[in-house]
């Protein structure tokens, strides 16, 4: 059994489309600010550690704490 050609072009067409929005969608963010401020604020960012809560079959499985600091 094979696939019609058409189906395999539209979903190639449809997976390029979609991998090309959530592309631009960052970079039109990124474009609103300066080079100079992207790098100041990287210098004046302080390392916080925030808690997450891992739930708990995947510390389980993965042998996790149940919290952990990103």
């Amino acid at each position: 059994m094979t696939l019609p050609v058409i189906i395999l072009i539209i979903s190639v067409i449809i997976v390029y489309a979609i991998t090309f929005i959530s592309a631009m969608l960052p970079m039109r963010r990124i474009n609103k600010i300066s080079p100079i401020d992207a790098i100041r604020e990287i210098n004046t960012q302080k390392n916080k550690s925030k808690e997450i809560k891992v739930p708990k079959i995947i510390s389980k499985f993965l042998g996790v704490s149940r919290r952990n600091c990103i």
